[in-house]
Order: C-alpha cells, then sequence, then structure tokens
C-alpha cells in the first residue's frame, strides 16, 4: 500500500447552468450544493480523507499497489490512481485528463525514503459492466527503489563476511582451534544478519533477488568451511595403498632412505673385543666385518606418523588451501557479475 495527498482540480461543461455572467456565484453559497458535480471514486481504495470546495478537492488517499518483487532490492514499481464513475454511464458523463500536464508536481516537494519517482503515465481504464459502460481514467507512477540503503545494510557486509571466512586459507592446517572457530563465526554472523534484514523484507511465496545472494553467500561461507574439514581429515589420517602392507615386505630404498622414526641394531656382544691380542689378524677382521654388516642389516624400519608417507599426505592438504585461495575469490567475482547483469541491467 501507499499513501499520499493530492489536489484534485475538475473542470466540465453544463448547458443545464445558463446564468448571466454578470451575477457572480460565490463557492459559499447556498446554490453550490444545488448544482450537478462528478460523481468520481477512486480504485483501489483503502482509506481516504477528503475536504471539498467547488472545483478544488484535497484528498488524502491510502491506496492498493499490486507490486513484484522477484528483483528486490533491484526493483521497479508501477503503481497507479485511477478515477472512475459511480453512477453516471458513459452516455451522460466521461472523464479526460487534461493534455498538457494531467499530474503536476515539484521535485523539492516530493521525497520518497526508498524510492524516485521516475515518471507518471496516463492510462483509459473505461470498463464495461452489466449496466452498460464506465468511464474511468488512470494515472501510472513509475517508482525506481534506491539501492543506497541495501548496499550499507546488506551487501557490502555481507562481502566483508565472505572475504573473512577466506582468511582460513592462509592459516595452518594444524590450527584448527583458530580455522575451525573463524569458519564457524562467520557461518553464524551470516545467518544473523540474514535473519536481521528478513524481517523488513516483504513476505512473498516467489524468490526474490536477494533472496538468492543470501543463499549463494552461505554457499561460499560454509565451503570454506566444508573445505577445511576435507583438508583436515587429509592431513591427520593415513589414505593410501599403503596401509595394507606390513613392515616385513618394506625395503629400505622404498622412500626411506635411513630417515625413519625407529631403528633397532643387534650386536653380538659375546665376541671377545677387538683388539684382543691373543686372537689373529684373520678373526679380528672377519669380526670388524660383521659388526660393519650388522650396522646395516640389523636394523629394523618400522613405519610410524612422522614418516615421508605422512608428510604427502600434509603437502596435499596444503595444495588444496592454496588452490582455494583462488578458486573462492574468482567464483565470487563471476557470481557478482552474473548477478548485478542479470538484475540490475536486464
Amino acid at each position: 500500500s501507499y499513501s499520499f495527498s493530492i489536489y484534485l482540480r475538475q473542470q466540465w461543461d453544463d448547458p443545464r447552468l445558463s446564468y448571466d455572467p454578470a451575477r457572480a456565484l460565490e463557492p459559499s453559497s447556498y446554490l453550490a450544493d444545488k448544482i450537478w458535480v462528478p460523481d468520481l471514486m477512486f480504485s483501489h481504495e483503502r482509506v481516504l480523507f477528503f475536504m471539498i470546495s467547488l472545483q478544488i478537492t484535497r484528498i488524502s488517499l491510502t491506496l492498493h499497489c499490486e507490486m513484484d518483487f522477484h528483483k528486490f532490492p533491484m526493483d521497479e514499481q508501477k503503481c497507479g490512481l485511477q478515477v472512475e464513475s459511480f453512477q453516471y454511464t458513459t452516455a451522460e458523463l466521461v472523464f479526460e485528463w487534461i493534455e498538457n500536464e494531467p499530474a503536476e508536481f515539484y521535485p523539492g516537494h516530493l521525497k520518497l525514503p526508498q524510492y524516485a519517482l521516475i515518471d507518471t503515465v496516463t492510462t483509459n481504464c473505461t470498463k464495461q459492466l452489466k449496466t452498460g459502460w464506465y468511464t474511468c481514467i488512470g494515472l501510472t507512477f513509475i517508482l525506481n527503489r534506491e539501492l543506497g540503503y541495501y548496499l550499507l545494510q546488506t551487501y557490502i557486509p555481507s562481502i566483508l563476511l565472505i572475504i573473512l571466512s577466506w582468511v582460513s586459507f592462509w592459516i595452518d592446517i594444524k590450527m584448527s582451534p583458530a580455522r575451525v572457530a573463524l569458519g564457524i563465526t562467520s557461518v553464524l554472523t551470516m545467518i544473523t544478519t540474514l535473519n536481521g534484514v528478513r524481517g523488513d523484507l516483504p513476505h512473498v511465496s516467489y524468490i526474490k533477488a536477494i533472496d538468492v545472494w543470501f543463499a549463494m553467500c552461505l554457499v561460499f561461507v560454509v565451503g570454506s568451511l566444508i573445505e577445511y574439514a576435507i583438508v583436515h581429515y587429509l592431513s591427520t589420517n593415513r589414505i593410501g595403498v599403503w596401509n595394507h602392507r606390513t613392515p616385513s615386505k618394506l625395503k629400505k630404498s622404498d622412500n626411506y632412505s635411513g630417515d625413519c622414526c625407529v631403528s633397532l641394531t643387534i650386536v653380538d656382544r659375546s665376541m671377545p673385543p677387538l683388539y684382543n691380542s691373543r686372537l689373529p689378524s684373520t678373526t679380528i677382521n672377519k669380526i670388524e666385518s660383521s659388526q660393519s654388516n650388522a650396522s646395516d642389516e640389523g636394523k629394523i624400519w618400522i613405519r610410524g606418523n612422522c614418516s615421508r608417507k605422512s608428510e604427502a599426505i600434509y603437502n596435499t592438504g596444503t595444495r588444496i588451501d592454496k588452490v582455494c585461495r583462488v578458486a573462492f575469490p574468482v567464483a565470487f567475482v563471476l557470481f557478482n557479475i552474473c548477478y548485478w547483469c542479470y538484475y540490475k541491467l536486464v
């Protein structure tokens, strides 16, 4: 609904009123109540207050307007004012707008908080009923919604929240409390912002432009949180085909070039010291060679969390973060281009 106050000026010809022009007829005269006046009424009327004189009527109206909010808050509305006859058919009464300027208004006196009056268009809405044709004329107001309020209260804060959720891509994977807290805070703040704006939105059953915006914002914010869940799972779990392999089948050269977590060396302590004078030189050489072989062959390689396989998984999560640092902003920029072009330009 929309309300406004107007001054309605009427001019008509009544051949029955033929009198001496030299005789003045004041509007406050008792004869004015006996003069015929058009019986006009306003369609889509909800509330009406008026003050009537003979030729000028000041009216305060509240009318109903069928609005389309598919592009809200970048919508353009067309609200009309229709004046029609209540009792007389077109054979007795016909309404017409003044051709030069049917609606006169001053932009300095007309200030709307959310809309800008673009233009006015006159229409002919003469209709046929069972009792005949009844005259009707209309005036359509073309209103364009101002976007400044929603930019400051809705779009810019949500964009900043999405950028804030991308900060987690630069935080190390091992910093779980920081990344989880940042992701959950971004999601909850976005939902709170949506609930705060929803109270001022028109209650309609179809999808509006601002609904599409908030839905995609939630997708980006929740997507950054899901991305960390995937990366964290990859970095803390050994996912690979080598999990079913037993340590006995491992080889020293299988990505474990002496850099494992645990090694065990077995040395035969029952042998005499290397430099015992009682032993011949050939025996001492055999002992040295056997001990040197024991230092290599006596080691048991044990797989652990600090082996190089887990580092490969950790590097995979880091690479995913690096890809998301570029993929998420690029996807959001492409969404903005499509969104604003479709709802603002089309």
